[in-house]
């Protein structure tokens, strides 16, 4: 009986301060954007790693119940051309924007999320605003463009 009661405690300690539910969403996905985090901040670590690696910063804006948002995601952690590519030459960058939250960051680069999540930022690594676009100019009936996603990449890299 000590141990049901020790488990009963330990569980809902666990629900109160979060630890059990903070890295999925209601519908059990993974939580792909850090909804505490500061994205000026973030912006700013990215731009010091890409201006030592002399590459962009690919900011994408969203939030974790947007399905275009993890759509995306999706696409540029398991697509090997697409991966390849921001790999090679972006640092990326996730800030979430529910709710309000770093609604600065999007006003700042031009209210890149206007026609909705996700929406696209590209800077270079001393942060100047090269092109912001939504992700689904890059949908079609649901699915990637792979072709196109991979050229916008290769059209906005770094010239080595």
């Amino acid at each position: 009986m000590k141990s049901i009661n020790w488990l009963l405690v330990t569980a809902i300690t666990a629900i109160l301060t979060g630890c059990a539910t903070s890295k999925t969403d209601s519908m059990g996905r993974q939580k792909i954007y850090d909804e505490t985090a500061d994205g000026s901040q973030q912006i700013a670590k990215a731009l010091t790693q890409a201006k030592n690696e002399s590459k962009r910063v690919l900011i994408q804006l969203g939030a974790n119940w947007s399905e275009g948002c993890h759509r995306l995601y999706d696409v540029f952690k398991s697509n090997m051309a697409v991966s390849q590519e921001l790999q090679s030459d972006y640092i990326w960058v996730l800030v979430d924007l529910d709710q309000g939250h770093n609604a600065e960051v999007d006003q700042q680069y031009g209210n890149a999320t206007r026609f909705g999540y996700p929406a696209l930022v590209i800077l270079d690594a001393d942060g100047k605003q090269l092109v912001g676009t939504g992700g689904d100019d890059f949908e079609q009936a649901g699915h990637h463009d792979l072709v196109k996603l991979v050229a916008f990449l290769k059209q906005w890299a770094p010239k080595h």
